[in-house]
């Protein structure tokens, strides 16, 4: 895209041209979504992709269809182990 007139040469190229960006998707991030994009970004590239799903779907549903698997869980914690008895007195 170039800016018609006098001031075509004075401006680098890069400030008229644009890239569409979906929403809730910055710049910098990578071209698979993640739990930091927007359900709707999610649902756009699923589209874009052609992949199908279902609007009664979360968020977390909508990045297994991506990923192929559910979301990894934080670990859970292990309890303390019991202290033992002692013998004898």
């Amino acid at each position: 895209m170039t800016f018609p007139g006098p001031y075509e040469e004075s401006y680098p190229p890069s400030l008229w041209e644009t890239e569409v960006i979906p929403a809730g998707v910055s710049a910098q991030t990578p071209s698979t979504p993640s739990d930091s994009w927007t359900k709707v970004a999610i649902q756009e590239w699923l589209d874009e992709h052609e992949i199908a799903w279902d609007s009664s779907m979360t968020k977390a549903q909508l990045l297994e269809l991506i990923t192929g698997s559910p979301e990894p869980e934080p670990p859970a914690e292990e309890p303390a182990p019991e202290p033992e008895p002692e013998e004898g007195g």
